[in-house]
């Protein structure tokens, strides 16, 4: 059959040529000075020659070339009947008679029975048909990845496995898994529900009563007095430390300056005098900067201590004590 069809659209091809074309192809061809008619012809007669040797791919390439400049339906039918013979380029075959047919709408092929006989051969052997409807219409199809248009319509695949998604604006996505089966026919229906808008989320009861008590919620205590009653503890403790190195250098001084006198080395009782009344004044100082000090540092304390928490919360601070010291622990 093939041999035969091959043969026929060989005869019919070179009979057209021996006519005169339509009026594009009667112009000049190539560069070269070749009628396009007659370097198709020539590819014709390679492509033929490779059909022979079965090299079918290299034939089916010079074809496509010849039909590029001589457009011919015989060629198409040859295009299919190659695909036919490759094995597993069914869906291609098809796709050239469907080339054929639309060729051959306005003139008359010889072959066009034989060939609407080869296409359902070939589609029964090798496609099958998923019919896709969608509600609602007009949704996006991809089959394995790959976009085959829009819904409604109906799916020539290859055999086996194929994931079918469905997808619309403001709708969502719905995949299906379908087996295709050669020469059968099945039906893929997509619901496709909206998609869940954004609903604000009413208050509740208790938010105005949260609200209100975030409003109302007490402001931190003013610690202004015992920042200062630290601070000038802080000082105090400073100013008793300065002093009390100021009475030990005084104390050297005085100590140097009666034991030059009673050796008689030099000096004056008068100085002596002197060295221990300073001693004695930088003594005083110091004991009066560290008591201040002291004071400032217990009344901060006592000012934390004696502070008014929230209620429900803990304690800002805990006194601590031990051997040896005294303190506050917590937060301030």
């Amino acid at each position: 059959m093939g041999t035969r069809s091959t043969t026929y659209n060989t005869l019919a091809l070179l009979g057209l040529w021996l006519t005169p074309g339509p009026a594009v192809h009667a112009q000049q061809g190539s560069p070269s000075g070749i009628a396009p008619a007659e370097q198709a012809k020539a590819k014709y007669a390679d492509a033929i020659r490779h059909y022979t040797a079965g090299e079918w791919k290299a034939g089916i390439d010079l074809l496509e070339e010849a039909n590029a400049l001589y457009p011919n339906p015989a060629l198409l039918f040859n295009i299919a009947y190659g695909y036919e013979q490759l094995g597993g380029r069914c869906v291609d075959a098809i796709s050239a008679y469907g080339r054929y047919f639309a060729a051959c709408a306005d003139k008359a092929c010889p072959e066009l029975a034989t060939a609407h006989a080869k296409e359902s051969e070939t589609r029964a052997a090798c496609i099958g048909q998923v019919q896709v409807e969608t509600d609602p219409i007009g949704a996006i199809l991809t089959v394995d990845g790959k976009g085959v248009g829009t819904s409604p319509t109906t799916l020539n695949l290859s055999p086996g496995p194929h994931t079918l998604v469905a997808s619309k604006v403001n709708r969502q996505d719905e995949q299906k898994l379908v087996e295709v089966e050669p020469g059968k026919s099945q039906f893929a229906r997509f619901t496709l529900p909206p998609t869940q808008p954004v609903v604000p989320v009413a208050p509740s009861a208790s938010a105005p009563e949260a609200l209100h008590a975030v409003a109302e919620a007490p402001e931190p205590p003013d610690r202004t007095a015992v920042w200062i009653a630290f601070g000038a503890g802080g000082v105090g403790l400073a100013t008793g430390g300065l002093f009390a190195a100021l009475t030990s250098s005084a104390v050297q001084d005085r100590n140097r300056a009666n034991a030059d006198f009673i050796a008689a080395k030099s000096g004056s009782r008068s100085k002596v005098k002197g060295l221990d009344d300073d001693a004695r004044r930088d003594q005083l100082l110091a004991f009066v900067g560290f008591g201040l000090g002291l004071a400032g540092a217990a009344t901060g304390a006592t000012l934390l201590l004696l502070e008014e928490q929230p209620e429900g919360a803990a304690a800002g601070t805990t006194p601590v004590a031990g051997p040896g010291y005294l303190g506050l622990c917590g937060s301030f």
